[in-house]
């Protein structure tokens, strides 16, 4: 290549660098950075709102363990006073998810059921342990008989019960384990898990 030559090459790509983007070329950019950024922001969304529900299964997996081993250890009756002034034991310890749909409870419930309420389940302090609240935006959507049902163990022998509410007379009452399924949904925007309960074994399963 002559000198003149190079020079000519030369002055062509100072032109094209000064030249800079054309408007077309700017546009196609932009659009190319916005399609991958909105497909970052989807799947780090999808990612987080997994992540939530599966912290809150797993964390009601462990306080249906919690609730067993508490069953099986309370033994005593200065363990099992339910209440300070009718002094009835504890028949059961149990998980109940109400119906706030933001929430479950942890009880300690006696032999006898008659004349518990819906309420007394998720406000009364002599049956109610424990309140753990889900992930901010989280909700417990399906499974409606839920709100009918306790996962409960036997004190002290860890028999696994289902303490089924009367739809007509409201009354409360322990059967054998068979759990709607699923028990419950957990939701976070566009994510869902289905929560099973196993009737032999209290064991928890969850599905997305």
């Amino acid at each position: 290549m002559s000198i003149k030559s190079f020079g000519k090459l030369r002055r062509g790509f100072t032109l094209l660098r000064r030249r800079g983007f054309t408007l077309i070329e700017l546009l196609v950019t932009i659009a190319i950075i916005g399609m991958l950024t909105g497909l970052l922001v989807t799947n780090i969304d999808k990612s987080l709102s997994q992540n939530r529900i599966a912290n809150d299964a797993q964390l009601f997996s462990t306080k249906v363990e919690e609730v067993r081993l508490t069953a099986a250890s309370t033994q005593s009756s200065d363990e099992q006073s339910v209440s300070p002034t009718t002094k009835q034991d504890i028949g059961y310890y149990g998980i109940y998810l109400g119906v706030d749909k933001h929430s479950f409870y942890l009880l300690k419930l006696p032999s006898d059921l008659t004349g518990i309420t819906d309420s007394d389940l998720s406000t009364n302090t002599n049956f109610v342990v424990q309140k753990e609240v889900l992930s901010s935006g989280v909700t417990v959507v399906g499974g409606s008989n839920h709100s009918d049902e306790v996962l409960a163990y036997r004190v002290p022998s860890q028999e696994l019960f289902c303490l089924k509410r009367n739809s007509t007379t409201g009354k409360w009452s322990a059967t054998t384990p068979i759990f709607s399924s699923p028990f419950f949904q957990l939701a976070y925007q566009k994510k869902t898990a289905s929560v099973k309960i196993d009737d032999y074994t209290g064991k928890v399963e969850v599905s997305y």
